[in-house]
């Protein structure tokens, strides 16, 4: 039956030469993401909705505020309808383990399905989604590509269940050296030999637009930002990787006077991942009396005004050329960030890194009281950004790595 289909499939892709090449992208949606879209998921939009050059379609795993946002951008959508695709809590349960093991090759099938149906070439998915979606995209014939992103998982040690299909990946991307280093150092079957660096994509025209057209004083009044006041950015998801609980004891907390001094305001601003990590989070503040020095903004789905308002952004996760980063550069926002951060936050150039969360403190303190700093990495910032991160730069890149993949596929 498997070689009938994927003999249609040949024979398909004869009758339409001269089409576009396919390119599939899964995008992985869990429950506490049903109406927020994330930095990855960002990433993954910025890239797919800027290859002309190829036809290109999403597949997803859950009906959501993803759907109205594909639609909106007028690229086709496939939701092969999956919640429960975790690993979590299944490795001391047994029968457990073996219905979701069951569950996950029985959504292969359904990927597989779909890629022969549809004539996908290559199907592109993040590290997480591997084992969900790579062995049915091998299964059709699909070529496979397999992107590095997230830091949770990959750096030191690897998720067991991100190393077991990567024999299966025809091409691997890291999106910092940081990670390309981990994938190397501790993947199976010999990543180095198919892994290149290719950085997050940001469209810096539209934002150079964006800066340019937009009043900032009056973007600032909207968003509650006094009058004189250095507004700090702490953009995220509020759960427990990214690290807002150290950065309000560690940082907030005992700066509280310098702050205040300053006129500094800090500005969460991201849905809530983990309802418990959220309360502690709330209970620091209001235990630890800065509440006048901290604001909940929740989910914002349009960031633009915001950084255009903000003045700093801190960055308290250890991760590498994180969205939030790569935008704040683009905006000339200067950010203070960890030393994972470095391919982004050169230190003293558009920013300062520090190797702790504690040590964000001090740097921050210091970018609060000194506007003319400010300014020379606000400026320095959007030279990173053009130089490195233009999104027509990581679009040529992926680009060559389908062209190579389906060229390979045909000979």
């Amino acid at each position: 039956m498997l070689n009938l289909q994927f003999a249609k499939r040949v024979l398909g892709r004869k009758m339409a030469e001269g089409q576009k090449p396919k390119v599939a992208f899964f995008i992985f949606r869990s429950p506490e993401e049903a109406e927020q879209l994330t930095g990855g998921t960002q990433s993954n939009l910025a890239l797919l909705s800027n290859l002309p050059e190829h036809d290109v379609l999403v597949i997803a795993n859950a009906h959501d505020i993803l759907e109205k946002e594909l639609a909106r951008r007028n690229i086709q959508c496939f939701v092969l309808n999956e919640r429960d695709l975790s690993w979590a809590n299944v490795r001391k349960n047994l029968p457990t383990l073996v219905k979701r093991v069951g569950k996950v090759l029985r959504y292969n099938a359904r990927v597989a399905a779909l890629c022969v149906r549809e004539g996908v070439d290559v199907l592109q998915c993040d590290e997480a989604a591997l084992l969900f979606v790579g062995p049915g995209a091998k299964l059709s014939g699909s070529k496979l590509v397999a992107a590095y992103r997230n830091h949770p998982g990959v750096l030191p040690p690897m998720n067991v269940a991100y190393k077991i299909a990567m024999p299966l990946v025809d091409r691997m991307v890291a999106t910092s050296e940081l990670l390309k280093k981990a994938v190397v150092d501790q993947g199976w079957g010999n990543p180095a030999a198919r892994i290149e660096r290719i950085y997050n994509g940001i469209d810096v025209q539209k934002v150079n637009m964006e800066v340019a057209t937009r009043d900032r004083a009056e973007e600032r009044r909207s968003r509650g930002i006094k009058e004189g006041e250095v507004a700090i950015g702490v953009i995220g998801t509020i759960v427990n990787f990214k690290l807002q609980v150290p950065l309000l004891k560690e940082v907030i907390v005992p700066h509280a006077g310098e702050f205040r001094k300053a006129g500094a305001r800090f500005h969460f601003l991201g849905g809530i991942k983990s309802d418990a990590y959220a309360q502690e989070c709330r209970d620091i503040v209001e235990q630890q009396g800065v509440g006048d020095l901290v604001i909940w903004h929740g989910y914002i789905a349009d960031m633009t005004p915001w950084y255009v308002a903000l003045d700093l952004v801190a960055f308290p996760a250890p991760e590498g050329t994180a969205r939030t980063l790569l935008e704040a550069a683009a905006f000339g926002v200067p950010a203070v960030a960890r030393q994972t951060s470095r391919e982004v936050v050169p230190h003293g150039e558009n920013g300062f890194l520090c190797a702790e969360v504690v040590d964000l403190g001090a740097p921050l303190v210091e970018l609060s009281n000194n506007v003319e700093l400010r300014k020379k990495m606000s400026a320095r910032g959007k030279e990173i950004a053009s130089e490195r991160f233009d999104i027509h730069k990581n679009r040529a890149a992926y680009a060559a790595i389908y062209a190579k993949l389906i060229g390979r596929g045909k000979s």
